[in-house]
């Protein structure tokens, strides 16, 4: 079995992917077909991908849960209930999931969010919320390791980004990634993500192409799809805007001048090479 982990090796849960690609035309496009530990390692793929890039900004020194057990067992609880920490100051409360019950009272719990805490809630019988009731669980933390939250970001609108939250544009960019890489598993590990050809004239045979400056794949473009660039543009690091490993290039014709063309297509410089 793949578990996922909110805050270790994703942003997202299964049930916020599934629900997310369902409002969209990609629910029709083999998503829910795909096996569910597919669908989870496509999530957690993606979450990797995310992992070996570099971001703007610095990690947060944001407290995670490490570790949760029982302390009191409550009652009126389900296997696959979510048990949610009570407490803090976060962005993302802890959770887990129970695992297994007898009459009523957990008697196994799995992490499944660390949570993000700049204050965290007391170690010992820390009551957790959920379809039971009078759950009590035990705690330890530790300073964050992933990638996410960060400080010193802003978003695509200038606003500042906080520094104890997986932002939107993160989590919906993981879940159109995780989508992509499990219609294609060449993703998982792909480079650049686009062409450098710009345009083909059938008449008299008229190719242009966008020169390469840097990427991941050695042609130059973006590491990802458009659709996660979208989200992602603003807060990854690089040369062009803070786009990583992104390019620009050229349109180069038979008689006209060179125009600079940069992601997606903004073709507002004209100078020629």
């Amino acid at each position: 079995m793949v578990d996922i982990i909110v805050g270790t090796n994703s942003f997202v849960t299964l049930a916020e992917t599934n629900s997310r690609i369902d409002e969209s035309n990609r629910a029709a496009l083999n998503w829910l077909a795909v096996d569910a530990n597919r669908r989870k390692r496509s999530i957690i793929s993606a979450f990797r991908r995310f992992d070996r890039q570099t971001w703007n900004g610095s990690p947060s020194a944001v407290q995670v849960a490490a570790t949760i057990v029982i302390n009191g067992a409550g009652t009126g609880w389900s296997v696959d209930d979510i048990a949610t920490v009570s407490g803090g100051t976060f962005g993302n409360q802890a959770a887990a999931v129970v695992t297994s019950v007898s009459t009523g009272a957990i008697t196994g719990l799995r992490l499944s969010n660390t949570g993000t805490y700049t204050v965290t809630p007391g170690l010992t019988a820390v009551a957790v919320t959920g379809n039971g009731s009078s759950a009590t669980v035990d705690l330890t933390f530790a300073t964050q390791t992933v990638i996410w939250p960060r400080t010193g970001m802003t978003d695509c609108d200038s606003q500042a980004v906080a520094t104890n939250i997986y932002p939107d544009d993160l989590r919906f960019a993981q879940i159109e990634l995780a989508y992509e890489i499990s219609q294609d598993s060449s993703l998982e590990t792909a480079g650049g993500v686009g062409s450098n050809l710009a345009s083909l004239k059938a008449g008299s045979v008229d190719l242009s192409f966008f020169r390469p400056t840097g990427g991941e794949g050695g042609v130059g473009s973006d590491p990802f799809p458009p659709v996660v660039m979208e989200y992602l543009e603003c807060y990854l690091s690089g040369a062009d805007g803070g786009r990583s490993n992104a390019s620009f290039g050229f349109v180069s014709g038979t008689g006209g001048t060179s125009v600079v063309t940069d992601y997606p297509t903004n073709f507002g410089l004209d100078e020629g090479f």
